[in-house]
């Protein structure tokens, strides 16, 4: 922890000078450059790998989103509320259905 706040400090300080303010400096960004400085050590780099080089890209990109609310997945299904149900009278053949649900169940009762 102490290691990574060393790291965020020394990056704040070097960005500083190229007026970068502290709010725009990306933790992970600093990472990734200090991670590549320490794997290309002892090696000639360029003037364009230089650490200060690096350090400079190591910023937030500006988003001209302000919040992540308007996403473009799926939303929760709002289901309707239930209306007044319709009532209707029964059929002949709804009736009769009835009837023989009915006699089958005091078929079942009386056996």
């Amino acid at each position: 922890l102490v290691g990574l706040w060393a790291l965020s400090l020394h990056g704040q300080v070097q960005l500083s000078y190229d007026a970068i303010p502290a709010a725009a400096v990306s933790v992970a960004g600093l990472l990734r450059v200090y991670r590549s400085a320490m794997r290309d050590y002892g090696r000639p780099l360029a003037a364009a790998r230089s650490l200060d080089a690096r350090l400079s890209r190591a910023v937030i990109a500006p988003s001209a989103r302000s919040h992540k609310a308007s996403r473009d997945y799926p939303r929760k299904k709002r289901e309707r509320v239930p209306g007044a149900p319709e009532l209707r009278p029964a059929t002949e053949r709804e009736i009769e259905q009835g009837e023989r649900l009915l006699n089958a169940h005091f078929k079942r009762l009386t056996a």
